[in-house]
């Protein structure tokens, strides 16, 4: 699948001041829990939306953590001209923010062109005087036309995938085929398709234990699974019958995305990551998918942006954009691999596997 085209007006300079013209006519507003039907026609036919641009998505944000909806529309011409999705969310020291999107990877809003989006802009920023709100995080996947402060430090990583399954295995560095000759002919490793949150939870608090970070509530994954059945499904790795490795994963106009990752402690030996992403890349093609995302990573977290190249795949930057920050300390965004939170991180690492399960949905929501 090619990069979506872009919307008029928003990467061509001339485009954008011509759009200008008229703005005046735009008006946005709070989106109701009635304009859904109308967000998802407008999202599914803007070229430049993800997955994560639904109102499911953020419905299930909605339901899973305690962060205020703050979504916006802007409207002209007795259409709708450009959507915002927006969450107010609190820090562990109570100031608030606002992002697009909380937990996600992608967001940023969508518009028919630099006046619509503008106005989303606009809004956001009246929406943060209200909340006293001190910055607006836009997790964007295209650049945009606001001209904000970037917020650097974010890949992403994608590329084409081969006409059948049987060719993803040549399309990897020689150094991936060797890890999953092993995992294949060594260790003997399976791997299936299921929706079995019973397994998948379990292999996705080791890593997230071993990684020291705090993992989601159970109900989030439930909720992805049930809000889109069609567009998502669990990959389970066994060895020997028993589970090791596994990965949530959801389609979006023929690109595959793998969300959340999830492999038992001391299994390294197996290469299940290697082949685990093999066996992903031969179900996207079987199911008709052209493309693969294998999702953000920060720069600095250099092991996984190091194993995302082994695999094939090139970085990408991110143009993460950032509107409002006073040059207040807190208001920089945390780094989990430097400084204090690499500490943290450590140290919790050395919770018990029970404490960290129970705190980590307690914890996880103020880190948006």
């Amino acid at each position: 699948m090619n990069k979506p085209r872009s919307a008029a007006g928003l990467d061509d300079p001339e485009g954008a001041r011509c759009a200008g013209v008229g703005s005046a006519s735009l008006s946005v507003r709070p989106a109701r829990e009635g304009d859904a039907a109308a967000w998802d026609a407008y999202a599914a036919e803007h070229p430049r939306a993800t997955f994560f641009h639904r109102s499911g998505w953020c419905r299930l944000i909605e339901e899973t953590f305690p962060h205020a909806p703050r979504s916006l529309l802007v409207e002209g011409g007795g259409s709708i001209r450009g959507i915002l999705p927006l969450f107010r969310c609190r820090g562990l020291r109570g100031g608030a923010t606002l992002h697009s999107l909380p937990h996600t990877v992608y967001g940023g809003p969508l518009a028919d062109d630099a006046a619509a989006e503008a106005a989303l802009l606009e809004g956001a920023r009246r929406v943060a005087a209200e909340e006293g709100a001190r910055r607006i995080e836009f997790r964007n996947r295209y650049a945009t036309s606001l001209g904000l402060a970037p917020l650097e430090g974010f890949v992403t990583f994608e590329k084409d995938l081969p006409k059948s399954p049987e060719l993803c295995y040549r399309t990897l560095p020689k150094k991936a085929r060797e890890a999953i000759n092993q995992a294949r002919k060594r260790h003997h490793l399976e791997a299936s398709i299921a929706t079995d949150l019973d397994a998948f939870l379990p292999l996705l608090a080791a890593s997230y234990k071993n990684l020291g970070t705090p993992l989601f509530p159970s109900a989030f994954f439930a909720r992805i699974l049930a809000a889109f059945p069609r567009e998502s499904s669990i990959l389970l790795v066994r060895h020997e019958g028993r589970p090791v490795a596994a990965v949530l994963s959801v389609t979006f106009r023929g690109i595959m995305m793998p969300l959340y990752s999830g492999e038992a402690a001391l299994v390294g030996h197996l290469k299940a990551n290697n082949f685990k992403y093999l066996a992903l890349m031969e179900h996207a093609v079987a199911i008709g998918c052209t493309r693969f995302d294998f999702g953000r990573s920060r720069v600095s977290n250099e092991g996984v942006v190091r194993f995302k190249i082994n695999q094939g795949f090139e970085p990408i930057p991110l143009p993460y954009e950032v509107d409002g920050a006073t040059g207040d300390p807190g208001d920089a965004v945390a780094d989990p691999n430097r400084g204090f939170y690499a500490q943290a991180r450590r140290a919790w690492r050395r919770l018990p596997d029970g404490v960290a399960r129970w705190l980590g949905p307690r914890l996880v929501r103020y880190f948006p």
